[in-house]
């Protein structure tokens, strides 16, 4: 039990530092595509932070932050607080995109390292497949971006 718990709050943490990144980036942009792009994902991201928190509970845990993997998730994001400051475009998606692999390969270990109940298995592939099609997104934006 306790190890799923402490699985999901690593996710959780993942998670809430996605949300701060995008927020911060959906507001410091000017550009209105991404600004909309940046909005609808801390969107969805709050979404998959609601599904995550019932799991926690039920196995009697509690929300803990400053888990495992949040420093390298932490950098990630705030190299896209930097990108904002030069507002440069490519630069900005670059570094949205380097938070999302991040993510993305923090979802793929948990569930490679750990034995989870098949629903909540389900859950956390469900997240990684939305995190994966953020990521394209997010990629396809990057290459089309002039320099």
């Amino acid at each position: 039990m306790k190890k799923i718990i402490s699985a999901i709050n690593d996710l959780i943490e993942v998670i809430d530092n996605r949300i701060k990144g995008y927020d911060i980036a959906s507001k410091e942009t000017k550009e209105f595509d991404l600004k909309n792009i940046f909005h609808e994902i801390a969107t969805k991201s709050k979404k998959l932070k609601k599904e995550l928190i019932p799991i926690v509970l039920k196995y009697g845990g509690k929300i803990e932050k400053g888990t495992n993997d949040s420093g390298k998730v932490y950098k990630a994001w705030m190299d896209i607080k930097t990108a904002l400051t030069g507002k440069n475009r490519k630069a900005i998606l670059n570094s949205c995109e380097f938070g999302e692999d991040v993510a993305y390969s923090i979802y793929k270990s948990t569930l490679r390292n750990n034995k989870f109940p098949s629903g909540v298995k389900s859950v956390i592939e469900k997240q990684k497949t939305l995190l994966k099609i953020d990521h394209d997104k997010i990629k396809t934006m990057r290459d089309l971006a002039m320099v």
